[in-house]
């Protein structure tokens, strides 16, 4: 008989350790970049939505003068629920809003705002977390 020494491989404790160790610290820094990068899409599909709204509603208000209408989404060719994040509104006072939902990274308070004014058409939030370079924070204007 030979003596034949067994040799094993495979990793030690310390070595799995150091391996999920540093899974964790990625993790820890892709995780909130990823919410981050979601919460982005999701704002910039509410402004999309909104945005498309923009030219069918301005010529509604050119033809009609105001948006009175009670079925006013549908004449435009749109409907309240047209986004999964979310509902779309336009009031009388030509406001377009987008009220997210509960299938948002948003409260469902939250809401993206369009106005029409004589300088054309501004957005504002009513959250910090919604604001953007061309969308700011803050209450609706009534001065025009």
């Amino acid at each position: 008989m030979t003596n034949m020494k067994k040799t094993t491989t495979g990793f030690t404790l310390i070595e799995l350790m150091i391996v999920v160790a540093i899974i964790g610290i990625l993790s820890s820094y892709a995780i909130p970049a990823y919410n981050n990068y979601i919460k982005k899409s999701e704002i910039a599909s509410a402004q999309a939505t909104l945005r498309a709204l923009i030219p069918p509603a301005e010529m509604w208000y050119l033809e009609n003068g105001n948006f009175s209408s009670s079925n006013i989404l549908q004449q435009l060719g749109s409907a309240p629920n047209v986004n999964p994040l979310g509902t779309i509104a336009l009031n009388n006072k030509g406001v377009l809003s987008f009220t997210f939902s509960e299938h948002s990274h948003f409260s469902s308070q939250s809401t993206l705002n369009y106005r029409r004014t004589s300088n054309g058409w501004q957005c504002y939030v009513n959250s910090k977390e919604l604001e953007t370079k061309n969308c700011a924070y803050g209450s609706e204007k009534e001065t025009d």
